[in-house]
């Protein structure tokens, strides 16, 4: 069976899990009066009956105003049981507790669904459900001393009155959202044994009479209930005046670790700070947050009884990538884990607009800063941007951006047109165009490299959209200023990507004849020897001397000849942009003679 449990009170989503195979203690449909006589106590006060019956057409008769009499249909599709009186008063109560006792023992879940008075009704009808010793309050049928469980809240035209409120011992204890007005209910009654919590959920009912949602929510610590004897604790429920009820059950409630939370999302902010936002799993009394630095195979728990579904991770080296997951933790355990989300920590302040594609709060500018080119900034108007600030003081010179567009076949073109720009003004009021995205642009996956030529310091940095769409083709942006190099030229942040160090960067790591500073140069990778800028073949055709390499898309490749290995050449005779995987070169030979052909990179 599948239970509907929501967030918030008033949404109309729904999440879904599914309980274990859970025993049925009893259910009573409330057609029959000999089985409802069997199965309950029933109490009912002055001119209360019980009608028991497949075609409820009601009418409720004002007794002040004659003229404002109400009739009205029973929704639900079945037969239920009615409390009604001649006259709409509260004088008319109905109150009914099961015989069986046993329900301080074991875990269960109980529903009722529930038609309420009209919103007319000029007495604001109430109903009840709980758990107790199944006495009511005197003549009045109230459950009040008598009971020690419950929650009671109003129907009918006074808002006021919709509050639903839960009581403990006589004690009033919460209130919550509001059932005023609403044409019926299914509710529901979870009781948790060894923890003592119930959960009571009143499910709305929609204009055509069919639930809606678990329109609110609320939790009691009813641990400390206490009985003559656990056989008197007894479910209960019951209303005054017209208040019909039908299909009562009670199954057997099977305890449950939390089920994996959704949505889970690492944000880096700045300054050694990653956020981390996940989705409320209802099952879960709190989180543990896991954390693995630079792959998914070593993951540590870096949190744990956390109550929110947010976490702020500021124990981070700025530029390495961390991978994220939560689990929800309740009285039986800890739960499944999240989907991982990574994110690499930035040194500085991202800044830019804020809105974004429907409000969505999964493709925010962070986006664009987070390591990862399969996220992306998905602002929601022309004008918006992103950037960084580097604080007061920290002006910088640019010496290259790169930028990689969205997995998106338009993302180029409707982003043609942005411009990067640097300032020293937070609005932006002056600035210096440093680039311009045009149609030669790579498309994802390939990162777009722009050398900066102009030397000027900047305190902000930004993509700003071009003037007709909004900036939303982007998926990584970075700027790289003299700190973000080694003594070499080497992007400390590609040391990082591969496991490496600022130490590493004149070594040799994988024995493959180059230091990881010209690896960088030649776009291979410095931990895989094969991985390297070497030839693959030389071949002499009709049409000249056929050389291929194993080459990095994107990269320049220098030719350069010489008849000779020991004077040095007079310089580079042509340039070819590499392919991914191999590329080949054709030159001509003039005469016979020996030609020395040099592959190189700047």
């Amino acid at each position: 069976m599948k239970w509907r449990y929501l967030t918030a009170v008033g949404a109309t989503a729904a999440v879904f899990y599914v309980q274990p195979a859970a025993a049925q203690f009893f259910t009573n449909d409330l057609t029959d009066g000999a089985s409802v006589s069997n199965q309950f106590n029933i109490n009912l006060a002055e001119e209360g009956l019980f009608s028991f019956s497949t075609n409820h057409v009601i009418t409720v008769l004002n007794p002040t105003n004659t003229a404002q009499t109400i009739s009205r249909t029973n929704l639900t599709a079945g037969a239920s049981i009615l409390a009604a009186g001649t006259n709409d008063t509260d004088a008319v109560r109905s109150y009914l507790a099961t015989q069986f006792g046993g329900y301080s023992t074991n875990g269960w879940k109980a529903k009722l669904s529930l038609e309420c008075p009209p919103s007319g009704d000029p007495n604001d009808n109430y109903v009840f459900i709980g758990i107790g010793e199944g006495v009511p309050y005197g003549d009045n049928n109230e459950p009040l001393s008598g009971d020690r469980a419950y929650v009671r809240w109003r129907h009918g035209s006074s808002a006021s009155y919709g509050l639903p409120r839960t009581y403990l011992n006589s004690a009033a204890i919460e209130t919550s959202g509001t059932a005023a007005n609403s044409i019926g209910a299914d509710v529901y009654l979870t009781y948790i044994a060894n923890t003592g919590i119930l959960t009571f959920e009143i499910d709305n009912w929609s204009s055509e009479g069919t639930a809606d949602g678990v329109d609110i929510t609320m939790n009691l610590d009813a641990s400390s209930l206490s009985f003559s004897s656990h056989t008197e604790a007894r479910i209960f429920f019951g209303g005054n005046a017209t208040m019909t009820f039908s299909g009562f059950s009670v199954e057997e409630y099977i305890p449950t670790t939390p089920t994996a939370p959704l949505n889970l999302y690492a944000w880096p902010n700045s300054n050694n700070l990653v956020t981390v936002w996940w989705d409320e799993e209802l099952l879960s009394d709190s989180y543990n947050v896991y954390r693995s630095a630079g792959d998914e195979e070593n993951y540590v728990r870096i949190a744990e009884a956390v109550t929110d579904t947010m976490y702020a991770d500021s124990d981070v080296t700025n530029g390495v990538r961390y991978y994220y997951k939560a689990a929800g933790v309740n009285a039986f355990g800890e739960g499944g884990f999240s989907e991982s989300d990574p994110a690499v920590a930035n040194r500085y302040l991202i800044i830019g607009t804020d809105g974004t594609y429907s409000s969505s709060p999964y493709i925010t500018k962070h986006n664009l800063f987070d390591g990862d080119i399969d996220t992306y900034f998905d602002a929601d108007a022309t004008g918006s941007w992103a950037g960084l600030d580097y604080g007061e003081g920290n002006a910088r010179p640019l010496l290259e951006i790169q930028y990689t567009m969205r997995n998106w076949s338009s993302a180029k073109d409707r982003t043609v047109g942005a411009e990067i720009q640097g300032s020293n003004d937070a609005g932006f009021s002056t600035y210096d165009t440093l680039h311009t995205v045009t149609t030669n642009d790579f498309a994802y996956p390939t990162a777009n490299v722009i050398a900066v030529t102009n030397t000027t310091p900047y305190r902000y940095v930004r993509m700003l959209s071009n003037s007709s769409r909004p900036l939303y083709g982007v998926s990584e942006l970075k700027f790289y200023t003299a700190d973000d190099y080694t003594a070499k030229g080497t992007l400390i942040d590609w040391l990082k990507e591969h496991g490496l160090t600022e130490a590493d960067d004149e070594l040799d790591t994988d024995n493959d004849g180059l230091p990881s500073w010209k690896e960088y140069i030649a776009g291979t990778v410095p931990t895989n020897a094969a991985s390297v800028l070497e030839l693959n073949s030389v071949a002499v055709t009709t049409n000249g001397v056929v050389i291929s390499w194993q080459s990095v898309a994107g990269k320049s490749y220098h030719i350069v000849t010489n008849n000779s290995l020991i004077i040095e050449s007079a310089g580079i005779i042509d340039t070819v942009i590499g392919k991914d995987g191999e590329t080949s070169y054709t030159g001509t030979v003039s005469g016979a003679g020996t030609v020395f052909y040099e592959i190189g990179l700047e």
